[in-house]
């Protein structure tokens, strides 16, 4: 027997030809068809906007979590970066959070996002050195393997 509150309590699905809306509690992947969960219960942030499995996205945003781009485009875990973050105190620049960056395959826009607590961190890290380039974003190669490795396992 299905337990009816449980139901309710994932919310609405939002296909995958669709693009995503605020508010909603589940979407389905628009690469792998997973049925990923939003919010801080199980990302650690209010707005997801990739898959936790694959870590591909749908291109719904002109800004993170306005859900107003018209593209609708699949957008490619294409690699990893930094978020920049200000020298400390004694002038040392910090190393900042890791992010993904996307790529749209539609119309290549490229946009960088938080990477949430619930992401499958084998994923994560198969997209250190992943060859991707662009101008204005350094993303992670080989030396940056040990940093990512810390950030998400802690060692």
């Amino acid at each position: 027997m299905v337990d009816a509150r449980a139901l309710r309590a994932l919310g609405p699905k939002d296909h995958a030809s669709s693009s995503l809306a605020p508010g909603t509690m589940s979407f389905e992947c628009v690469n792998c068809h997973y049925l990923v969960r939003e919010g801080k219960r199980y990302a650690g942030t209010e707005n997801r906007n990739h898959c936790t499995k694959c870590l591909w996205s749908l291109h719904a945003d002109l800004r993170p979590g306005d859900r107003k781009a018209l593209c609708g485009g699949k957008m490619n875990p294409a690699g990893l970066t930094f978020k920049r973050v200000k020298k400390d105190k004694y002038g040392k620049e910090k190393v900042g959070e890791l992010m993904l960056v996307h790529q749209c395959v539609k119309c290549l826009e490229v946009s960088i996002n938080r990477i949430a607590a619930d992401d499958d961190p084998v994923e994560i890290m198969n997209l250190v050195n992943s060859g991707f380039s662009v101008e204005g974003i350094s993303v992670l190669d080989e030396a940056d393997r040990s940093e990512v490795r810390r950030q998400l396992f802690g060692v």
